[in-house]
């Protein structure tokens, strides 16, 4: 009988003690916040990696381009930002003729002829496609 007494003793304690905890006004446990922290943002721009490589004699250049774009397109993106330099004329049903680059003109039987990835181009600076990965070379040889 002393053991129901104890059994019951325990009962109205802990009834007592969570009737006390519920009367001091606190209703609800704090919950975690789900909330997304803030994530740390810089306003720097990422990098542009080159994709794309011009060789015209012993000089290499490198660029960048989004989508494919033609070799004269190309090269005329490297004028503004390297130190790469060309000139040529337009023929509206042939394309654009390249008539120097970097300072070295055509003349005495040899002309500039356009490689791309390793391959002599068909296609003239203004008709000839590129892709990122490409190789665009510019060999000064004998034209025959």
């Amino acid at each position: 009988m002393n053991r129901n007494y104890i059994n019951i003793g325990i009962l109205i304690v802990l009834v007592a003690a969570v009737f006390a905890v519920s009367r001091t006004g606190r209703t609800e446990l704090p919950t975690a916040t789900t909330a997304a922290s803030p994530v740390a943002t810089t306003s720097a721009p990422l990098p542009i990696v080159d994709n794309v490589t011009l060789k015209a004699g012993a000089t290499t250049y490198s660029a960048h381009i989004e989508k494919s774009e033609s070799v004269l397109d190309l090269m005329r993106s490297l004028v503004s930002t390297s130190s790469f330099t060309f000139t040529g004329k337009d023929y509206p049903s042939l394309g654009f003729f390249v008539e120097s680059i970097d300072g070295k003109r055509n003349g005495d039987g040899k002309y500039w002829i356009l490689y791309v990835n390793g391959k002599s181009s068909d296609l003239g600076a203004s008709n000839a496609t590129i892709h990122a990965g490409d190789t665009v070379e510019w060999r000064f040889e004998k034209s025959y």
